[in-house]
């Protein structure tokens, strides 16, 4: 959806617009994001002076990994942002804003569905949890130990002491530091 700047600096009532983005799935550092439906933009444009006062409301529901345990999590992502567009004046701000990448046609048209998918694109979640407490997967065997545990052994051992391990061990001792000989 477009819309011309000159009904923007010219209307002396606000403006409602409702924006359904068509998004494709996207990568946003190495997180695939899906939407489970289009995300949905509302906007309310009010001039005042020489600038339009902008309110947008974003809603879009969302599949990615989850970056601990890798399975499908959904995220409900609802934002609320004010803003202000320079677009009614002559200024060193207006022909900074002009360079926006939603305004097209040398600022003569604001592209709302772009306005939209930056407004997306800004405030994606860097990471994604299926559940806080989430455990995650083994880092040894690979199980994901939200659903069942593994038998490795989790013990951190400093690496500066690891070479006293391997010699208890050499020499009949047990891997948790105790000189206990084993039966051979």
């Amino acid at each position: 959806m477009k819309v011309m700047v000159a009904e923007l600096c010219e209307a002396a009532s606000p403006r409602e617009f409702e924006v359904a983005l068509s998004m494709a799935p996207l990568e946003l550092q190495g997180t695939d994001f899906v939407p489970l439906s289009p995300p949905q933009v509302s906007l309310h444009l009010q001039r005042e002076g020489s600038k339009v006062e902008v309110e947008a409301a974003l809603c879009v529901r969302l599949q990615s990994p989850c970056a601990r345990c890798l399975t499908d999590a959904i995220t409900d992502l609802s934002v609320t942002v004010t803003d202000e567009w320079p677009l009614c004046g002559s200024n060193d701000e207006t022909a900074d804003f002009l360079a926006s990448s939603f305004l097209e046609d040398a600022g003569r048209i604001v592209n709302l569905a772009e306005y939209g998918s930056a407004l997306l694109m800004e405030h994606l979640p860097v990471r994604v949890l299926c559940a806080s407490n989430c455990l995650g997967l083994c880092p040894t065997c690979g199980v994901n130990r939200n659903e069942a545990e593994c038998a490795c052994d989790h013990r951190e051992v400093d690496p500066r002491l690891a070479v006293l391990g391997r010699l208890l061990h050499d020499k009949g001792g047990v891997r948790d530091g105790t000189t206990e000989k084993k039966d051979i």
